[in-house]
């Protein structure tokens, strides 16, 4: 990369629209972060129980092997993990890494979305559709799926929200309906006329069409791109890891990857980076 092209790489992305400086809001900010590192909590709970089926209300968090209610101290979102060093205190069962992660990953997507975009209809839109996103992918990476109550509940919230939100442009939404929805259909129909099979479920098409009603057809090429170079690197990765695991001669390429966890991962990146600094950073480089 050139010198200028890293020059105006970081000139974008030093004037990303913030709301305000972060120090502005410290008390707010506080309470951002633990409000969303409380909703992290929940959709740990939402991740695994929604699809075995289970209440995400009742009964309170226990111990999945003892069947132990697990005690409020324990329970302190982010922290509570690591007081009982990820053990239940009853029985000595390991909890996985993964509950104060979606946490804290919660908490920091909401605390700089509130500075990027201060409390307004935008803000909740997308940070309704972030905490969305974490809950979808971890479902996907789990089993596989992405249940149409989040995927085509979003396209829905994302189509009255442009129709509400002053913000936003409701054509804007529904182009990106169309993009999004239809470039993953086109890519998915093609696959299945040149292998024969099925290579890329519906629940990632309508995601895509979700994203493209919250955020608009200027987000999708976006997020294809990036989701596309994250899942390679990810499938290589565990290509690498199922054959160092011993794996068959070959059959370490043909193990089934969810997409969906890339593209969610593209959308958090894109809405918390400013994406339109990145796409206008890249038609940059190429003098567009």
């Amino acid at each position: 990369m050139s010198d200028s092209h890293s020059n105006a790489f970081i000139d974008y992305l030093s004037n990303m629209s913030w709301n305000a400086p972060p120090s502005a809001f410290p008390l707010e900010s506080v309470m951002v972060f633990f409000l969303g590192a409380v909703f992290g909590s929940f959709l740990n709970v939402v991740i695994y129980r929604w699809p075995r089926g289970e209440s995400i209300t009742w009964p309170g968090s226990f111990c999945r092997t003892c069947l132990t209610s697990i005690p409020w101290w324990a329970n302190v979102p982010i922290l509570g993990w690591f007081v009982v060093r990820g053990r239940c205190a009853h029985c000595g069962n390991s909890y996985s890494f993964r509950y104060p992660a979606v946490e804290l990953l919660t908490a920091l997507c909401s605390v700089i979305l509130f500075w990027r975009m201060g409390l307004s209809w935008s803000f909740a839109e997308i940070w309704l559709m972030t905490l969305m996103l974490i809950a979808g992918m971890g479902i996907d990476w789990d089993h596989m799926i992405l249940p149409d109550e989040l995927t085509l509940g979003g396209v829905a919230l994302g189509l009255v929200g442009a129709s509400l939100n002053p913000e936003r442009s409701l054509s804007d939404a529904i182009l990106g309906v169309l993009l999004g929805g239809g470039f993953l259909w086109a890519i998915a129909y093609l696959y299945i006329v040149w292998r024969g099979r099925e290579g890329m479920g519906g629940g990632d098409i309508k995601l895509l069409a979700w994203v493209g009603a919250v955020l608009g057809y200027q987000a999708v090429p976006f997020v294809i791109l990036v989701a596309s170079l994250f899942g390679s690197l990810g499938g290589l990765a565990l290509a690498a890891w199922s054959k160092s695991a011993g794996a068959e001669s070959g059959s370490h390429w043909l193990r089934p990857m969810p997409f969906g966890p890339f593209l969610g991962g593209a959308t958090i990146l894109y809405v918390l980076t400013d994406g339109k600094a990145w796409v206008a950073w890249y038609f940059g480089l190429h003098g567009l």
